[in-house]
């Protein structure tokens, strides 16, 4: 089981470097509001690749949860944001982020960081994405009626986030579940059927990455 959950991990993390190649060599496409989507994959990358070194080293990595939820919750937040383009979801967006780093900021002080996690805050952070990108759907496709939107990368990258998190609700309500029955098994069940539920879904975001023009070389 313990084999499994590994290659469930590292199946995301192929999926995500192939996701970070193909954005590279469509580099000019990530300005504006879309460089945060960008940053985010990025970043995200570069700590689930820290996350599988450590597993195999077998040293405690659980204080990179600390740095993980805050660049979702900012990076997708201010791309999400980019795409609603509503002053008053610029307002809110901007409030309950300063509000969300302030408690985030507060639990490491109040938690020993790399023994302890405060699930809430993956809830809330799941809940926020969830909704900001289904009025960003909502939004897409009332502004864009009878267009073909599946042409184009951001409705994919968005129902990529939609899907994304709204299983990471469903997974951990699962999880907690699991570990009120103390069965081992059970968790790991439920983490590697995690893992390839979101390993399958970030093929959303290279289908949106993948109808991006490529760079021009510059001729020399």
């Amino acid at each position: 089981m313990l084999l499994l959950y590994r290659l469930s991990g590292w199946s995301q993390d192929i999926v995500l470097l192939i996701v970070v190649y193909m954005m590279i060599r469509r580099l000019s496409y990530w300005q504006g509001y879309r460089k945060f989507f960008f940053w985010h994959i990025c970043i995200i990358t570069f700590l689930e690749i820290v996350y599988a070194v450590s597993a195999i080293l077998m040293t405690n990595n659980l204080f990179l949860n600390y740095i993980y939820q805050p660049v979702e919750f900012i990076f997708l937040g201010f791309f999400l944001k980019g795409i609603i383009a509503k002053r008053w979801a610029g307002v809110l967006i901007s409030v309950v982020t300063v509000l969300f780093l302030s408690y985030h900021i507060f639990s490491i002080f109040n938690l020993a960081i790399t023994d302890k996690f405060d699930g809430y805050e993956s809830l809330v952070n799941s809940i926020y994405l969830i909704v900001l990108s289904g009025i960003s759907l909502f939004l897409i496709f009332k502004e864009h009626p009878n267009q073909p939107l599946f042409k184009y990368p951001i409705p994919w990258l968005v129902l990529g986030i939609f899907f994304i998190y709204t299983t990471v609700v469903f997974f951990d309500y699962l999880y907690n579940l699991a570990l009120s029955y103390g069965s081992n098994d059970w968790l790991y069940a439920v983490l590697i059927s995690q893992n390839f539920f979101k390993t399958c879904l970030l093929f959303f975001f290279v289908r949106g990455v993948r109808i991006v023009p490529l760079d021009r070389k510059v001729k020399r």
